[in-house]
């Protein structure tokens, strides 16, 4: 038993050594573009056809951001509808842009050209809707990361 130990510490200790070396940097991040200091809730980026790259809550919540294709970074929307904080973009098929807005329990709908911010869909008895994915025909899925039991009662009514 004792030997079982002994054998096991010095393999621990070799594992140990020789992880713990100082290896090749694979990957080392660069900023693309500066778009201010992080905000809390950076994520759900999307890219339109035109290669624009959209993203939510850039400078704070609730705002929409926008790289363009030749890196400039504007703010394409400030506010989104009062309540609302957007956290997945996607385009339809006819690049209507998408939001899950999952503060407002929507799935907001926004022209591009006149910035207009529309509910495509509400449903209070779900929790939120997380990220977006739009397939064939512009049938949409919406995630929901706790919609186990809101659900049950939605199936139930």
């Amino acid at each position: 038993m004792k030997n079982n130990i002994y054998k096991f510490l010095v393999g621990l200790m070799l594992i140990s050594t020789f992880s713990c070396t100082d290896s090749e940097v694979l990957y080392q991040p660069i900023d693309f573009v500066f778009v201010g200091e992080y905000t809390q809730g950076l994520e759900g980026p999307a890219v339109d056809e035109n290669g624009n790259l959209y993203f939510v809550n850039p400078t704070h919540s609730g705002s929409i951001g926008r790289i363009d294709d030749k890196g400039r970074f504007d703010l394409f929307i400030e506010h989104l509808p009062k309540g609302s904080t957007a956290n997945g973009i996607r385009f339809g098929e006819d690049q209507e842009m998408f939001l899950a807005d999952y503060t407002g329990h929507n799935v907001l709908r926004v022209d591009l050209e006149t910035k207009v911010v529309t509910v495509f869909a509400h449903d209070s008895l779900l929790n939120q809707p997380n990220d977006l994915a739009i397939c064939c025909n512009n049938r949409m899925y919406a995630s929901d990361p706790r919609l186990e039991k809101q659900y049950r009662k939605y199936m139930e009514s």
